[in-house]
């Protein structure tokens, strides 16, 4: 069996001064991801799921899939979609996997389902230790117009509610980074430190450019901005987040593009590997697959250890002429 497998990079050490980031890599990492179908309740402009992908996957083969993942020295997990909520039986996936020996347990969602009363309660008395939530506007109407959803823009403050009013579950939010979104990213670090007074939580947040496939790719006049026009931005929202006290950090950008933030790009930290389990052999995912690739200008780049390339979307797209420095003057 092969497992996708996300793990720290070991040459990367967390810097001292953020010991949020350190609990919530030591706390998740090692991780196996766990597929629970592709059944989805939005239709997210930006999505990288591949809607065409199988039937639901069922117990027995989730079963199958925490097994082997244990047997290989895995005791962390995510549970991912499509949308994990959905299934009903999720608290019983959640507790055969703590049954099972796993001490972690996430389960990556949108929420909606959680706003339903006794829902978010049932998975952590099943033993759910982790949610992380995608939360890619402040505005909820915007969220609603991403998700193409309407009834996301009440169902969704109900569940950001109700997570952030469970202390028994660890909370994180998962941005993704659009042509729709970017230019709000300080507005949005301002509303997540206003949460994160009003909640006590940490709430520690990672966005991610939009990867250009399936979807995104399809609406990709509307949600793929250049890379030019996301740096400025982001910027702003990582230098405020350092004054606000706010764990605010991105992935899915070369590194060159922000010079100075490499403490803040999550790449830098992780990779993903696909483990044989069989062997033992893990072949990395993350560096020269068919998704992101290293251009000639990449050569002898020094931020090559911790940077995953440029998405070959995105270069069909834009190109490579981006691949450079951007100082804070041509970021403005």
């Amino acid at each position: 069996m092969r497992l996708d497998v996300q793990a720290r990079r070991g040459s990367t050490e967390v810097p001292a001064a953020d010991p949020i980031l350190a609990r919530y890599l030591e706390a998740l990492l090692p991780a196996v991801y766990v597929d629970t179908g592709r059944a989805c309740n939005q239709d997210c402009v930006y999505c990288s799921v591949d809607k065409r992908a199988p039937a639901p996957v069922s117990v027995d083969a989730v079963q199958a899939t925490l097994d082997a993942a244990f047997s290989s020295g895995l005791r962390r997990l995510v549970f991912i979609g499509g949308e994990p909520t959905l299934r009903d039986d999720l608290p019983e996936l959640v507790g055969r996997a703590r049954a099972r020996g796993f001490e972690a347990v996430v389960v990556m969602t949108n929420g909606i389902r959680l706003a339903a009363p006794g829902r978010l309660a049932s998975l952590v008395d099943a033993g759910l230790t982790h949610v992380q939530l995608s939360l890619d506007d402040h505005r909820w109407e915007r969220q609603a117009a991403l998700s193409r959803r309407p009834s996301t823009e009440q169902l969704l403050p109900r569940a950001l509610d109700n997570l952030t009013a469970e202390a028994r579950v660890a909370l994180s939010f998962y941005h993704v980074m659009t042509r729709v979104n970017a230019p709000e990213l300080p507005a949005f670090v301002r509303f997540v430190g206003g949460l994160r007074e009003r909640s006590g939580r940490e709430l520690l947040t990672i966005s991610t450019f939009v990867k250009p496939v399936t979807v995104a790719w399809d609406n990709r006049a509307l949600v793929v901005p250049k890379i030019s026009d996301v740096v400025g931005p982001l910027r702003q929202a990582l230098e405020l987040s350092s004054s606000l006290g706010v764990p605010f950090y991105f992935r899915n950008l070369p590194e060159c593009v922000m010079p100075g933030f490499g403490a803040r790009n999550i790449d830098s930290y992780t990779s993903v590997s696909s483990l044989d389990t069989t062997s033992g052999h893990a072949e990395p995912m993350d560096q020269g697959d068919d998704d992101f690739v290293r251009v000639e200008r990449c050569r002898g780049c020094p931020h090559a250890d911790g940077c995953p390339g440029v998405h070959r979307g995105y270069l069909e797209l834009f190109g490579d002429a981006e691949l450079r420095e951007h100082s804070a003057e041509t970021s403005a």
